[in-house]
């Protein structure tokens, strides 16, 4: 079975440490929680496909109703991992904004 790949238009992610941010131009998306001062914090990926492009990719490349799909990720840099974790994908229903901020920015851009 072939193997084809597919990029997103954009990424970025998005934490509840600081809810006006998003790290769009960070070269790391994160995913996960954190503490802060004893309150837990999220971080969250957002990623963008083109729609057109999935459909093109469907019917004119694959060209069958019989296919799998699935997202890679590299990990970078992991800190008190669980031995068990699950990470659970959603469709974003607005439209957002690719940050042009990193995480660390001050002010958060």
């Amino acid at each position: 079975m072939a193997i084809y790949r597919l990029y997103p238009e954009k990424d970025t992610f998005i934490f509840t440490e600081n809810v006006n941010a998003n790290a769009g131009l960070d070269e790391i998306i994160e995913v996960g929680s954190y503490s802060v001062e004893g309150v837990l914090q999220t971080s969250r990926i957002l990623m963008k496909f083109s729609t057109e492009e999935i459909q093109d990719t469907i019917d004119n490349i694959i060209n069958s109703p019989i296919f799998t799909a699935s997202l890679h990720l590299n990990l970078a840099t992991a800190y008190e991992l669980p031995s068990s974790f699950s990470i659970e994908a959603f469709p974003i229903y607005e439209s957002w904004i690719k940050g042009f901020g990193k995480f660390e920015d001050s002010p958060a851009d």
